[in-house]
């Protein structure tokens, strides 16, 4: 006789709670609603009821699946009732530009319900793209007469990824002058173009000026830059209170030697909070030397070597000395500093730490050449007997890198560093008990010490 069949625990949710249950995982997207729909009636119906299902877009932009691209657009649209929409996707292989202008027409024809841009463009993708997008939609608010369509519009996300990138030689080209962000999205909150090379670079202030802008990221190769472009950009956006920079080569409008003695003006920019800076030595003392943030709480520096140095060598650069003097002069309280892959000697760390009394993080990729080893942190021990040195650290992380890939690895003894992560003062009711987590690595070998504390 057949045994009765178990009814599994899932069968017995109402499925008001399953659709629930399935509409917080991660990705879902109204082509994920629309394949549950033949499920059952009741499904059906919930899902249909439901419009919060149907707000995130997501699809993989090819030629010969336009058809039902559009149709998902269309779908989301109608069972979102007016909820704002997210739309993600990729775009892969050669789609024509017919194909993507059609995507680009029906975008825009919804414009005031798009909240969220993320598109990602993979493989052999045509690395026009990206501008051809901004540039699809500028035309069609031009020919609209000007009134943008995008006002919910808060984050614009374009990443050609580094897959993209490595297979095809080159980075996505913007000419900066055609970018019209301002005119098109003017309440956006959060913008990300990376892996991008920028023409007209000196003009990004006035392209980016939207006053809504609290968080940017620019990623690439910036062409015609002005001497202070990190400066400029933030005298146009007040707002701003996350700035990521990272230049992988600039090729400046004029040379900065050129620009002479007279006075630098340093504007005053109140709401940023956090900056990472990435690029070679000249950029980065440019940038440094012009800036006035007294909200700061959150720098990040990286390194990058120009391809112009056996050219023109770079010139001495004290980064120790400009991070400082940028501190000074902006009277704001660091308490996360991360350096990546700066040659700096014990005596550079020594100096910048006594100075940065409010750090509550830090992290360290040194790479060989400075000097540095454990003796930095001995000599802060012995400095804490008599001063309190990095009273408020929390995390502890430093690490090394060859000078060259391949290279023998940059190693010291660990003593100096264990030492001062065992003080007495910074466990238990310490003074400075404050320190949760250290760790020392030599790459590429890894973790040579680690300490977590509850």
């Amino acid at each position: 006789m057949d045994q009765p069949r178990t009814r599994s625990a899932i069968a017995d949710l109402p499925v008001e709670l399953f659709v629930y249950t399935l509409s917080l995982v991660v990705g879902f997207s109204a082509g994920d609603a629309s394949r549950l729909l033949p499920v059952s009636r009741r499904v059906h119906d919930v899902i249909l009821g439901t419009p919060s299902l149907w707000t995130r877009v997501a699809f993989v932009l090819q030629a010969d699946a336009l058809t039902s691209i559009l149709a998902g657009i269309d779908q989301a649209l109608e069972n979102s009732a007016t909820l704002p929409l997210t739309l993600v996707f990729s775009v892969t292989a050669l789609p024509s530009v017919v194909v993507l202008n059609q995507v680009v027409r029906r975008v825009f024809s919804s414009g005031s319900r798009w909240r969220i841009m993320r598109i990602t463009f993979i493989g052999e993708c045509n690395m026009s793209h990206p501008q051809s997008w901004i540039l699809g939609l500028w035309t069609l608010t031009e020919v609209a007469g000007g009134a943008s369509p995008f006002t919910r519009m808060e984050e614009l996300n374009m990443d050609p990824t580094d897959a993209c990138v490595h297979q095809l030689g080159r980075l996505t080209p913007y000419n900066v002058e055609h970018l019209h962000f301002p005119r098109l999205f003017p309440n956006l909150r959060k913008l990300r173009l990376v892996n991008a090379s920028f023409q007209n670079a000196c003009k990004l202030g006035a392209q980016l000026a939207i006053t809504s802008l609290e968080e940017l990221e620019l990623v690439g190769i910036f062409w015609q830059a002005s001497t202070f472009l990190v400066r400029d950009i933030l005298e146009k956006v007040p707002g701003l209170r996350v700035l990521k920079f990272k230049a992988r080569e600039v090729n400046y409008r004029v040379v900065p030697s050129q620009v002479g003695d007279s006075p630098l003006a340093i504007t005053l920019h109140a709401c940023l909070e956090r900056l990472t800076l990435g690029g070679p030595q000249d950029f980065l003392k440019n940038q440094l030397r012009s800036l006035n943030c007294p909200s700061l709480i959150g720098l990040v520096l990286k390194w990058k070597p120009s391809r112009n140095t056996s050219a023109n060598p770079p010139e001495p650069f004290d980064l120790v000395g400009e991070v400082l003097e940028m501190v000074s002069r902006s009277r704001c309280r660091l308490a996360s500093l991360r350096l990546e892959k700066f040659a700096l000697s014990n005596d550079d760390l020594v100096r910048l730490f006594v100075e940065l009394p409010h750090l509550r993080t830090i992290y360290l990729i040194l790479r060989d050449g400075g000097g540095a080893n454990g003796g930095f942190l001995a000599d802060l021990l012995v400095r804490s007997n008599s001063e309190p040195i990095l009273p408020r650290l929390e995390r502890l992380s430093v690490s090394t890198i060859p000078e060259r890939a391949g290279g023998t690895p940059y190693t010291f003894p660990s003593n100096g560093f264990v030492d001062f992560v065992q003080d007495e003062r910074r466990s238990g009711q310490g003074p400075f008990a404050r320190l949760r987590k250290a760790t020392l690595a030599f790459q590429p070998a890894g973790v040579v010490f680690s300490q977590v504390r509850p």
